[in-house]
This record gives structure tokens, sequence and C-alpha cells, in this order.
């Protein structure tokens, strides 16, 4: 009976949830396809299951309280195993393998991870892949949270609790300016010729092991950071280099997707990051295997990138 009545709860969790992530109950209805009143019921007999107020009730949006702040990353996270389940059950009917998701950053997605799996679904059609934009320092957390099983990064190689990152790629650096800056005349550039300028950088919050290689490069060759909070990703930064007419030290293979308005120069003796791959135990040692042999293949492919070889 106990069990039963959990079950009956179920929805009421995922009214719950869908209220946070929509800002409102009645936003919240709408997705669900239900009446307003329903689904307040709903949020109600789940309160007085738990014995506490979920929400600070307002005209103008739903705010959690104290203890709906507790409860809702557990619920966020069953969820998602959830939603894992019913996707699988349905690849099990349809004769086709569990999904497995990639997460980067873009230009790693763009150059590297679609056509990586591209070339693996033409290799076994019943195996499935996708892939999500995600900035570097979420990949653990998402790794942890079951959102993705393979993720790519900068790092420096660790091993935690149920997750392993592996380097496998030295990614080389250019600078890129506007081709009106006066560094745009030279055909190649030493980082001593960076001094007193202003870097557009992505912020830690984003990116820490790259915010801790510029801030390294910054106190060695004397440059100055300038970070900002809506530099999320790579077209952002090379946009913000072209308006204030700066200058970022941005991947090499990156530069072949930066505006026409923009010089990307090669460095002499090139700082190098760590691309790593993380991934989960359960992720099989089989499908490691096949992703370090595709990673080389498509590695060795793109301008500015050293290969690690053997590193599993």
């Amino acid at each position: 009976y106990f069990f039963r009545m959990n079950l009956r709860l179920l929805q009421s969790y995922w009214l719950f949830y869908l209220v946070v992530k929509e800002g409102s109950f009645t936003k919240a209805a709408s997705v669900a396809s239900m009446c307003q009143p329903p689904l307040s019921m709903h949020i109600k007999k789940l309160e007085d299951s738990l014995g506490v107020k979920l929400f600070e009730r307002s005209n103008k949006k739903a705010v959690l309280t104290k203890e709906g702040r507790a409860i809702f990353p557990v619920v966020e996270k069953f969820l998602t195993k959830t939603e894992l389940f019913f996707d699988q059950v349905q690849a099990n009917l349809d004769g086709m393998e569990k999904k497995v998701t990639f997460g980067s950053f873009a230009w790693l997605l763009q150059l590297f991870i679609a056509p990586m799996l591209n070339e693996l679904k033409i290799a076994d059609s019943k195996k499935r892949y996708d892939f999500i934009e995600i900035e570097s320092i979420d990949l653990v957390s998402q790794l942890q949270d079951f959102k993705i099983d393979v993720g790519y990064a900068y790092a420096e190689p660790f091993e935690r609790a149920g997750i392993a990152a592996v380097p496998i790629a030295k990614i080389e650096n250019k600078v890129v300016v506007p081709k009106n800056h006066i560094l745009a005349e030279f055909d190649s550039i030493h980082l001593e010729q960076l001094s007193k300028l202003d870097c557009i950088c992505l912020p830690s919050d984003v990116s820490p092991q790259l915010f801790s290689f510029m801030k390294q490069l910054s106190a060695q060759y004397h440059f100055n950071i300038v970070s900002r909070t809506d530099i999320r990703n790579f077209y952002n930064q090379v946009a913000f280099v072209e308006s204030q007419h700066t200058f970022a030290i941005v991947a090499t293979p990156a530069c072949d997707l930066i505006s026409k308005n923009l010089k990307a120069i090669p460095i002499v003796n090139s700082p190098a990051l760590t691309l790593v791959r993380m991934t989960r135990e359960d992720v099989s040692q089989r499908l490691r295997k096949r992703l370090q042999e595709r990673e080389e293949a498509h590695l060795r492919k793109i301008p500015g990138i050293r290969t690690m070889s053997g590193t599993d």
C-alpha cells in the first residue's frame, strides 16, 4: 500500500518540477495540458504528504521556499533518470541500443564531435548518439546527473567517484584580432608583444581550466584579462574582439570559424591546453575503445591538435 501511495505522488512531483521550471502555476498547467486548479491541488497534496510548504504563493510567479529549494535537485535528478528509463524501454521495443549523449563546448561540437558521431551512426544504425552544448564547468555534474554520458573539456586528468578524465589531445592557440588592429600586420606573434593590451577571455564560471591558463599567461606576459559574465562561448568571445577592437587567444581549430573581419595569427611556440574525455564508470569499455579509435582519426584531421595515443 505504501508503495502504491508513493506512485500516486509521482505526478505531483512532476508538476512540482514543471512549476519550478516554468516559473508559474499558469505556465506549468499549460505545459501539462491541464487547468490550473487541478495542478494546484496536486501541489497541495504533495505539500501535505511532506508536511511542508514548497512555494511562497505570489500573483506574479511561484517562488520556492527553503524546503522547496532543498528537494528540487533530488526531484530533478530522479525525473532525469525516469526519462532515461522510458527512453530505454522504447529503444528496446524498436530494437535500438541505449542513447549515448555527448557534451562539450561550441566549436568542438561543430568541428569534432558532430562529424565523429555521424560516422558512428553510419557504422551501426542500431546505436543512437546525441550531443548538447555544455559549459565546461558543468560537465562533471551533468555526468553525475546522467544528463550526458561522455564529455570533453579542457582539464587535467583526474579520477573521482564514478568518473574518469583521460587526456586525448593537446590543442594549440592563435591570437585573434580585428584586421585593422595594430597586431594584424604580423604573420606570427610572440606573446611578449601582447604586453599591456586587453585580452577577451571566457570567465572562470564557464571554463575554470581555460581561465586559469589565461591568468598564468597574463602574469607571465603582462597583458590584461577582460572577462565578462555574458561571454559564455567562443562565438561570444570573438564577437567582443571585433566590437571592442582588442584581442583573444583562441584555439587554433576554432579560428576556421571566425568572422572575415578578424585575423588569426600563429603564436611562436604556441602554448597548448589539454583536452580530456570524461566518462562515467557505467560507460562500457567497449564504447571507450571505439571512441579512442574514432577520436584519434578525427582529431588528426584538425589543424592545431596533437593527439595523445595510448592513454586509455
